[in-house]
């Protein structure tokens, strides 16, 4: 009986001596497998070879998907990343940017709310945090870099070198906008939470004044890693392709059951316009006489 594999060889020698170059020799070789029914072994060879070249192609097309995917992801992540630390790094530099925030939420005795702000910054460490306070008074709160200071609709201005100072009085006083550090968030968002990237955009952004659209940015989503907790499940972030510069930021909670204290978070660009050289020093935003209470550091 004639061996199946020699069998096979030479017709894989004689396809490639009667093969023109421009045919497949592969092709040629499994043409004559099929023609060769009269011949046992050398079909049961030719079904084995068939079978091989699936089940091959099979894992080989399995197995290059899977390097694909997990291409795209580590790319997509890459991007993400790199869209985050661009931000990070236009947010630290001295150039002065004004944002609206936007905060939804629930108060204590379960009715919904809606509360306005606005940021003024200059770097990460200058900023000036209004917030609308009641019967048409504003709670100004901020830092000129060395100083954090507070100024209350009612009782004197709070100045101290303690960077807590602001969180502490505004908890203290139940304050329904927490004070937001850009950079802060970010960070968070870069170490916290599995990142993706989008491709839509939200339109343009002529109804916030700034010139830019929406249209040249980047939109980075953050979803909340199971293992981390007390802080928002979602974060998105679109930032300038080019500058890096952040237009727009969106926190979000989506507990199932509604809970006192924000629901959502969003801070949109307004405007890019350079501010006075000293309006981030307090005495800047209240009358010369109203009275300073300097707080040492414990």
């Amino acid at each position: 009986m004639t061996d199946p594999l020699k069998q096979f060889e030479r017709l894989v020698e004689t396809a490639r001596c009667e093969s023109s170059p421009d045919v497949d020799v592969t092709a040629s070789v499994m043409d004559r497998l099929s023609v060769s029914a009269s011949d046992g072994p050398a079909q049961k060879l030719g079904n084995r070879v068939r079978r091989n070249v699936v089940r091959w192609s099979v894992v080989a097309s399995i197995f290059a998907a899977a390097v694909w995917i997990g291409w795209f992801a580590r790319t997509e992540s890459n991007q993400a990343l790199a869209a985050i630390q661009q931000a990070r790094h236009t947010l630290a530099m001295p150039s002065d940017r004004t944002y609206t925030i936007t905060v939804e939420g629930q108060s204590p005795r379960g009715l919904t709310h809606e509360r306005q702000a606005t940021l003024f910054a200059r770097g990460t460490d200058h900023f000036v945090f209004k917030i609308a306070g009641p019967f048409g008074t504003d709670i100004l709160a901020g830092s000129d870099g060395n100083e954090s200071w507070l100024i209350p609709p009612v009782g004197p201005v709070l100045v101290g070198s303690d960077s807590l100072l602001i969180d502490r009085w505004l908890s203290q006083e139940r304050v329904p906008i927490p004070l937001l550090s850009l950079d802060e968030t970010l960070h968070r968002l870069e170490s916290r939470y599995n990142l993706s990237v989008v491709s839509d955009e939200i339109g343009s952004t002529a109804d916030i004044g700034h010139r830019s659209t929406m249209t040249d940015s980047i939109r980075v989503i953050g979803r909340r890693r199971p293992e981390e907790a007390m802080i928002p499940d979602t974060v998105e972030l679109w930032s300038n392709r080019t500058s890096g510069i952040l237009q727009r930021l969106e926190l979000r909670w989506s507990d199932a059951e509604p809970r006192p204290g924000p629901q959502s978070i969003t801070v949109v660009l307004k405007s890019e316009e350079q501010l006075a050289a000293d309006f981030f020093i307090h005495t800047r935003h209240h009358p010369p006489e109203k009275p300073v209470r300097v707080i040492h550091a414990e």
